[in-house]
């Protein structure tokens, strides 16, 4: 549809500047949740964009959006109780959703990083940390896995939306404690 604003059908219409602000805005929004939701024992260790999922509201079907762009991090969180002695950092799944990207005349992607939303699902941690009567627990904003992540982002959205995954395919290349332990020693 060239000379009309349109819809993008595929991510790979998404311009590389328009993702690049996203992921920035997606970052923004992480650093300053992290900061204000969790006490001194629990501190933002770092974050990897893991990819992403764009879902598009199949034709014939009525939404609100014509399409979604979930932006997904694995985030890092350093998880510290000094008089237990206790230290662990937990990785999980945080997601920033923007809707209905836009393809302008000029061919320019257009997205408002200022309109986003976070989903409001949670899980918990337990450190195993005698606290009283039960153990220290930690409550995160986001996703322990990516089955979790995938199942409330994509498999509840299949009815209205078809997702182009591109989260499977960055996971591989993200390390985990386990693979940078093996690599590690295999360097040795």
């Amino acid at each position: 549809m060239e000379g009309l604003p349109h819809y993008p059908a595929q991510f790979s219409e998404i311009s590389e500047d328009a993702l690049e602000e996203m992921k920035r805005q997606a970052e923004d929004v992480i650093t300053a949740r992290t900061a204000s939701d969790y006490g001194e024992e629990v501190s933002l260790q770092g974050m990897t964009y893991a990819g992403a999922y764009f879902l598009t509201v199949k034709e014939g079907h009525d939404s609100r959006y014509s399409n979604l762009i979930d932006i997904i991090y694995r985030v890092d969180a350093s998880i510290g109780i000094e008089e237990a002695g206790y230290n662990y950092t937990l990785p999980y799944y945080f997601v920033v959703q923007y809707q209905n990207a836009m393809i302008l005349p000029d061919g320019t992607c257009s997205v408002d990083t200022s309109e986003y939303s976070v989903e409001n699902d949670t899980f918990t941690y337990d450190t195993g940390v005698s606290a009283g009567w039960g153990t220290e627990k930690f409550r995160f904003e986001g996703y322990e896995n990516t089955e979790v992540l995938k199942n409330t982002l994509v498999t509840e959205m299949v009815e209205d939306y078809a997702c182009e995954d591109l989260l499977s395919q960055a996971i591989e290349t993200i390390p985990t404690e386990e693979t940078t332990a093996a690599e590690t020693e295999n360097a040795s």
